[in-house]
């Protein structure tokens, strides 16, 4: 009731994969208005694992396969709704920008420099980056790319809570990151 998101609004799923033909994605997902982010062919988003312009999973996989993730987290935060198809999302009409952190030769499980990808988000001007992992180690440089990002005006959100554990985890204990509890 209150809004209903906007195209206007680019939020940077960065995970290990996102399927950019998917039904209920297909509409939202970002397209380059002309921004030079130094990656070329950077349409739809970029592959940080593999350098190249492909955000998508790689052929073949199933629908158990764990590169299905970045996919799923995508629907959650800006599916087409309202379409009679898959969900209705938290975003409506935001913009989806596919950042992808796993090497199509991995099973997808494990995201390769995600902060590579929070990097590619900020030189794309996205405004909000979604970042659905954590690790229990910190980083200087990670936290110095996640305070980048707040200080281009960015909403940073991030995991916390998979593993039921009160330890910290990051990028959810960085300053300037909002967490939210990640689904298993």
């Amino acid at each position: 009731d209150i809004s209903k998101g906007s195209a206007n609004i680019v939020i940077a799923v960065v995970d290990n994969a996102i399927r950019i033909t998917h039904q209920d994605l297909q509409a939202n997902i970002w397209e380059n208005p002309g921004i030079d982010t130094g990656y070329p062919n950077d349409i739809h988003g970029w592959d940080v694992a593999d350098n190249d312009n492909n955000p998508n999973p790689p052929p073949g996989i199933s629908d158990t396969s764990d590169f299905v993730h970045g996919t799923h987290v995508s629907g959650i935060v800006s599916a087409v709704t309202e379409n009679g198809l898959g969900i209705a999302s938290l975003g409506f009409s935001c913009k989806i920008l596919p950042v992808k952190c796993a090497p199509d030769n991995s099973y997808g499980k494990y995201l390769y420099n995600p902060f590579d990808g929070v990097y590619y988000a900020i030189l794309a001007k996205a405004n909000i980056v979604n970042m659905s992992f954590e690790s229990s180690a910190s980083s200087v440089t990670e936290e110095g790319i996640a305070n980048l990002a707040y200080n281009n005006g960015m909403v940073l959100i991030a995991a916390a809570g998979n593993d039921s554990s009160s330890l910290p985890v990051y990028p959810a204990t960085y300053n300037h990151v909002k967490i939210g509890r990640a689904h298993v």
